[in-house]
């Protein structure tokens, strides 16, 4: 169950990260 909800919250921070990394390409 922990683990679980580990994998879900890093999934999340790394989906972040990449919409982030998106929109700096669409200002470049």
């Amino acid at each position: 169950m922990e683990q679980t909800v580990v994998d879900k919250d890093s999934q999340l921070k790394v989906n972040d990260l990449e919409m982030r990394v998106s929109d700096l390409r669409g200002y470049l």
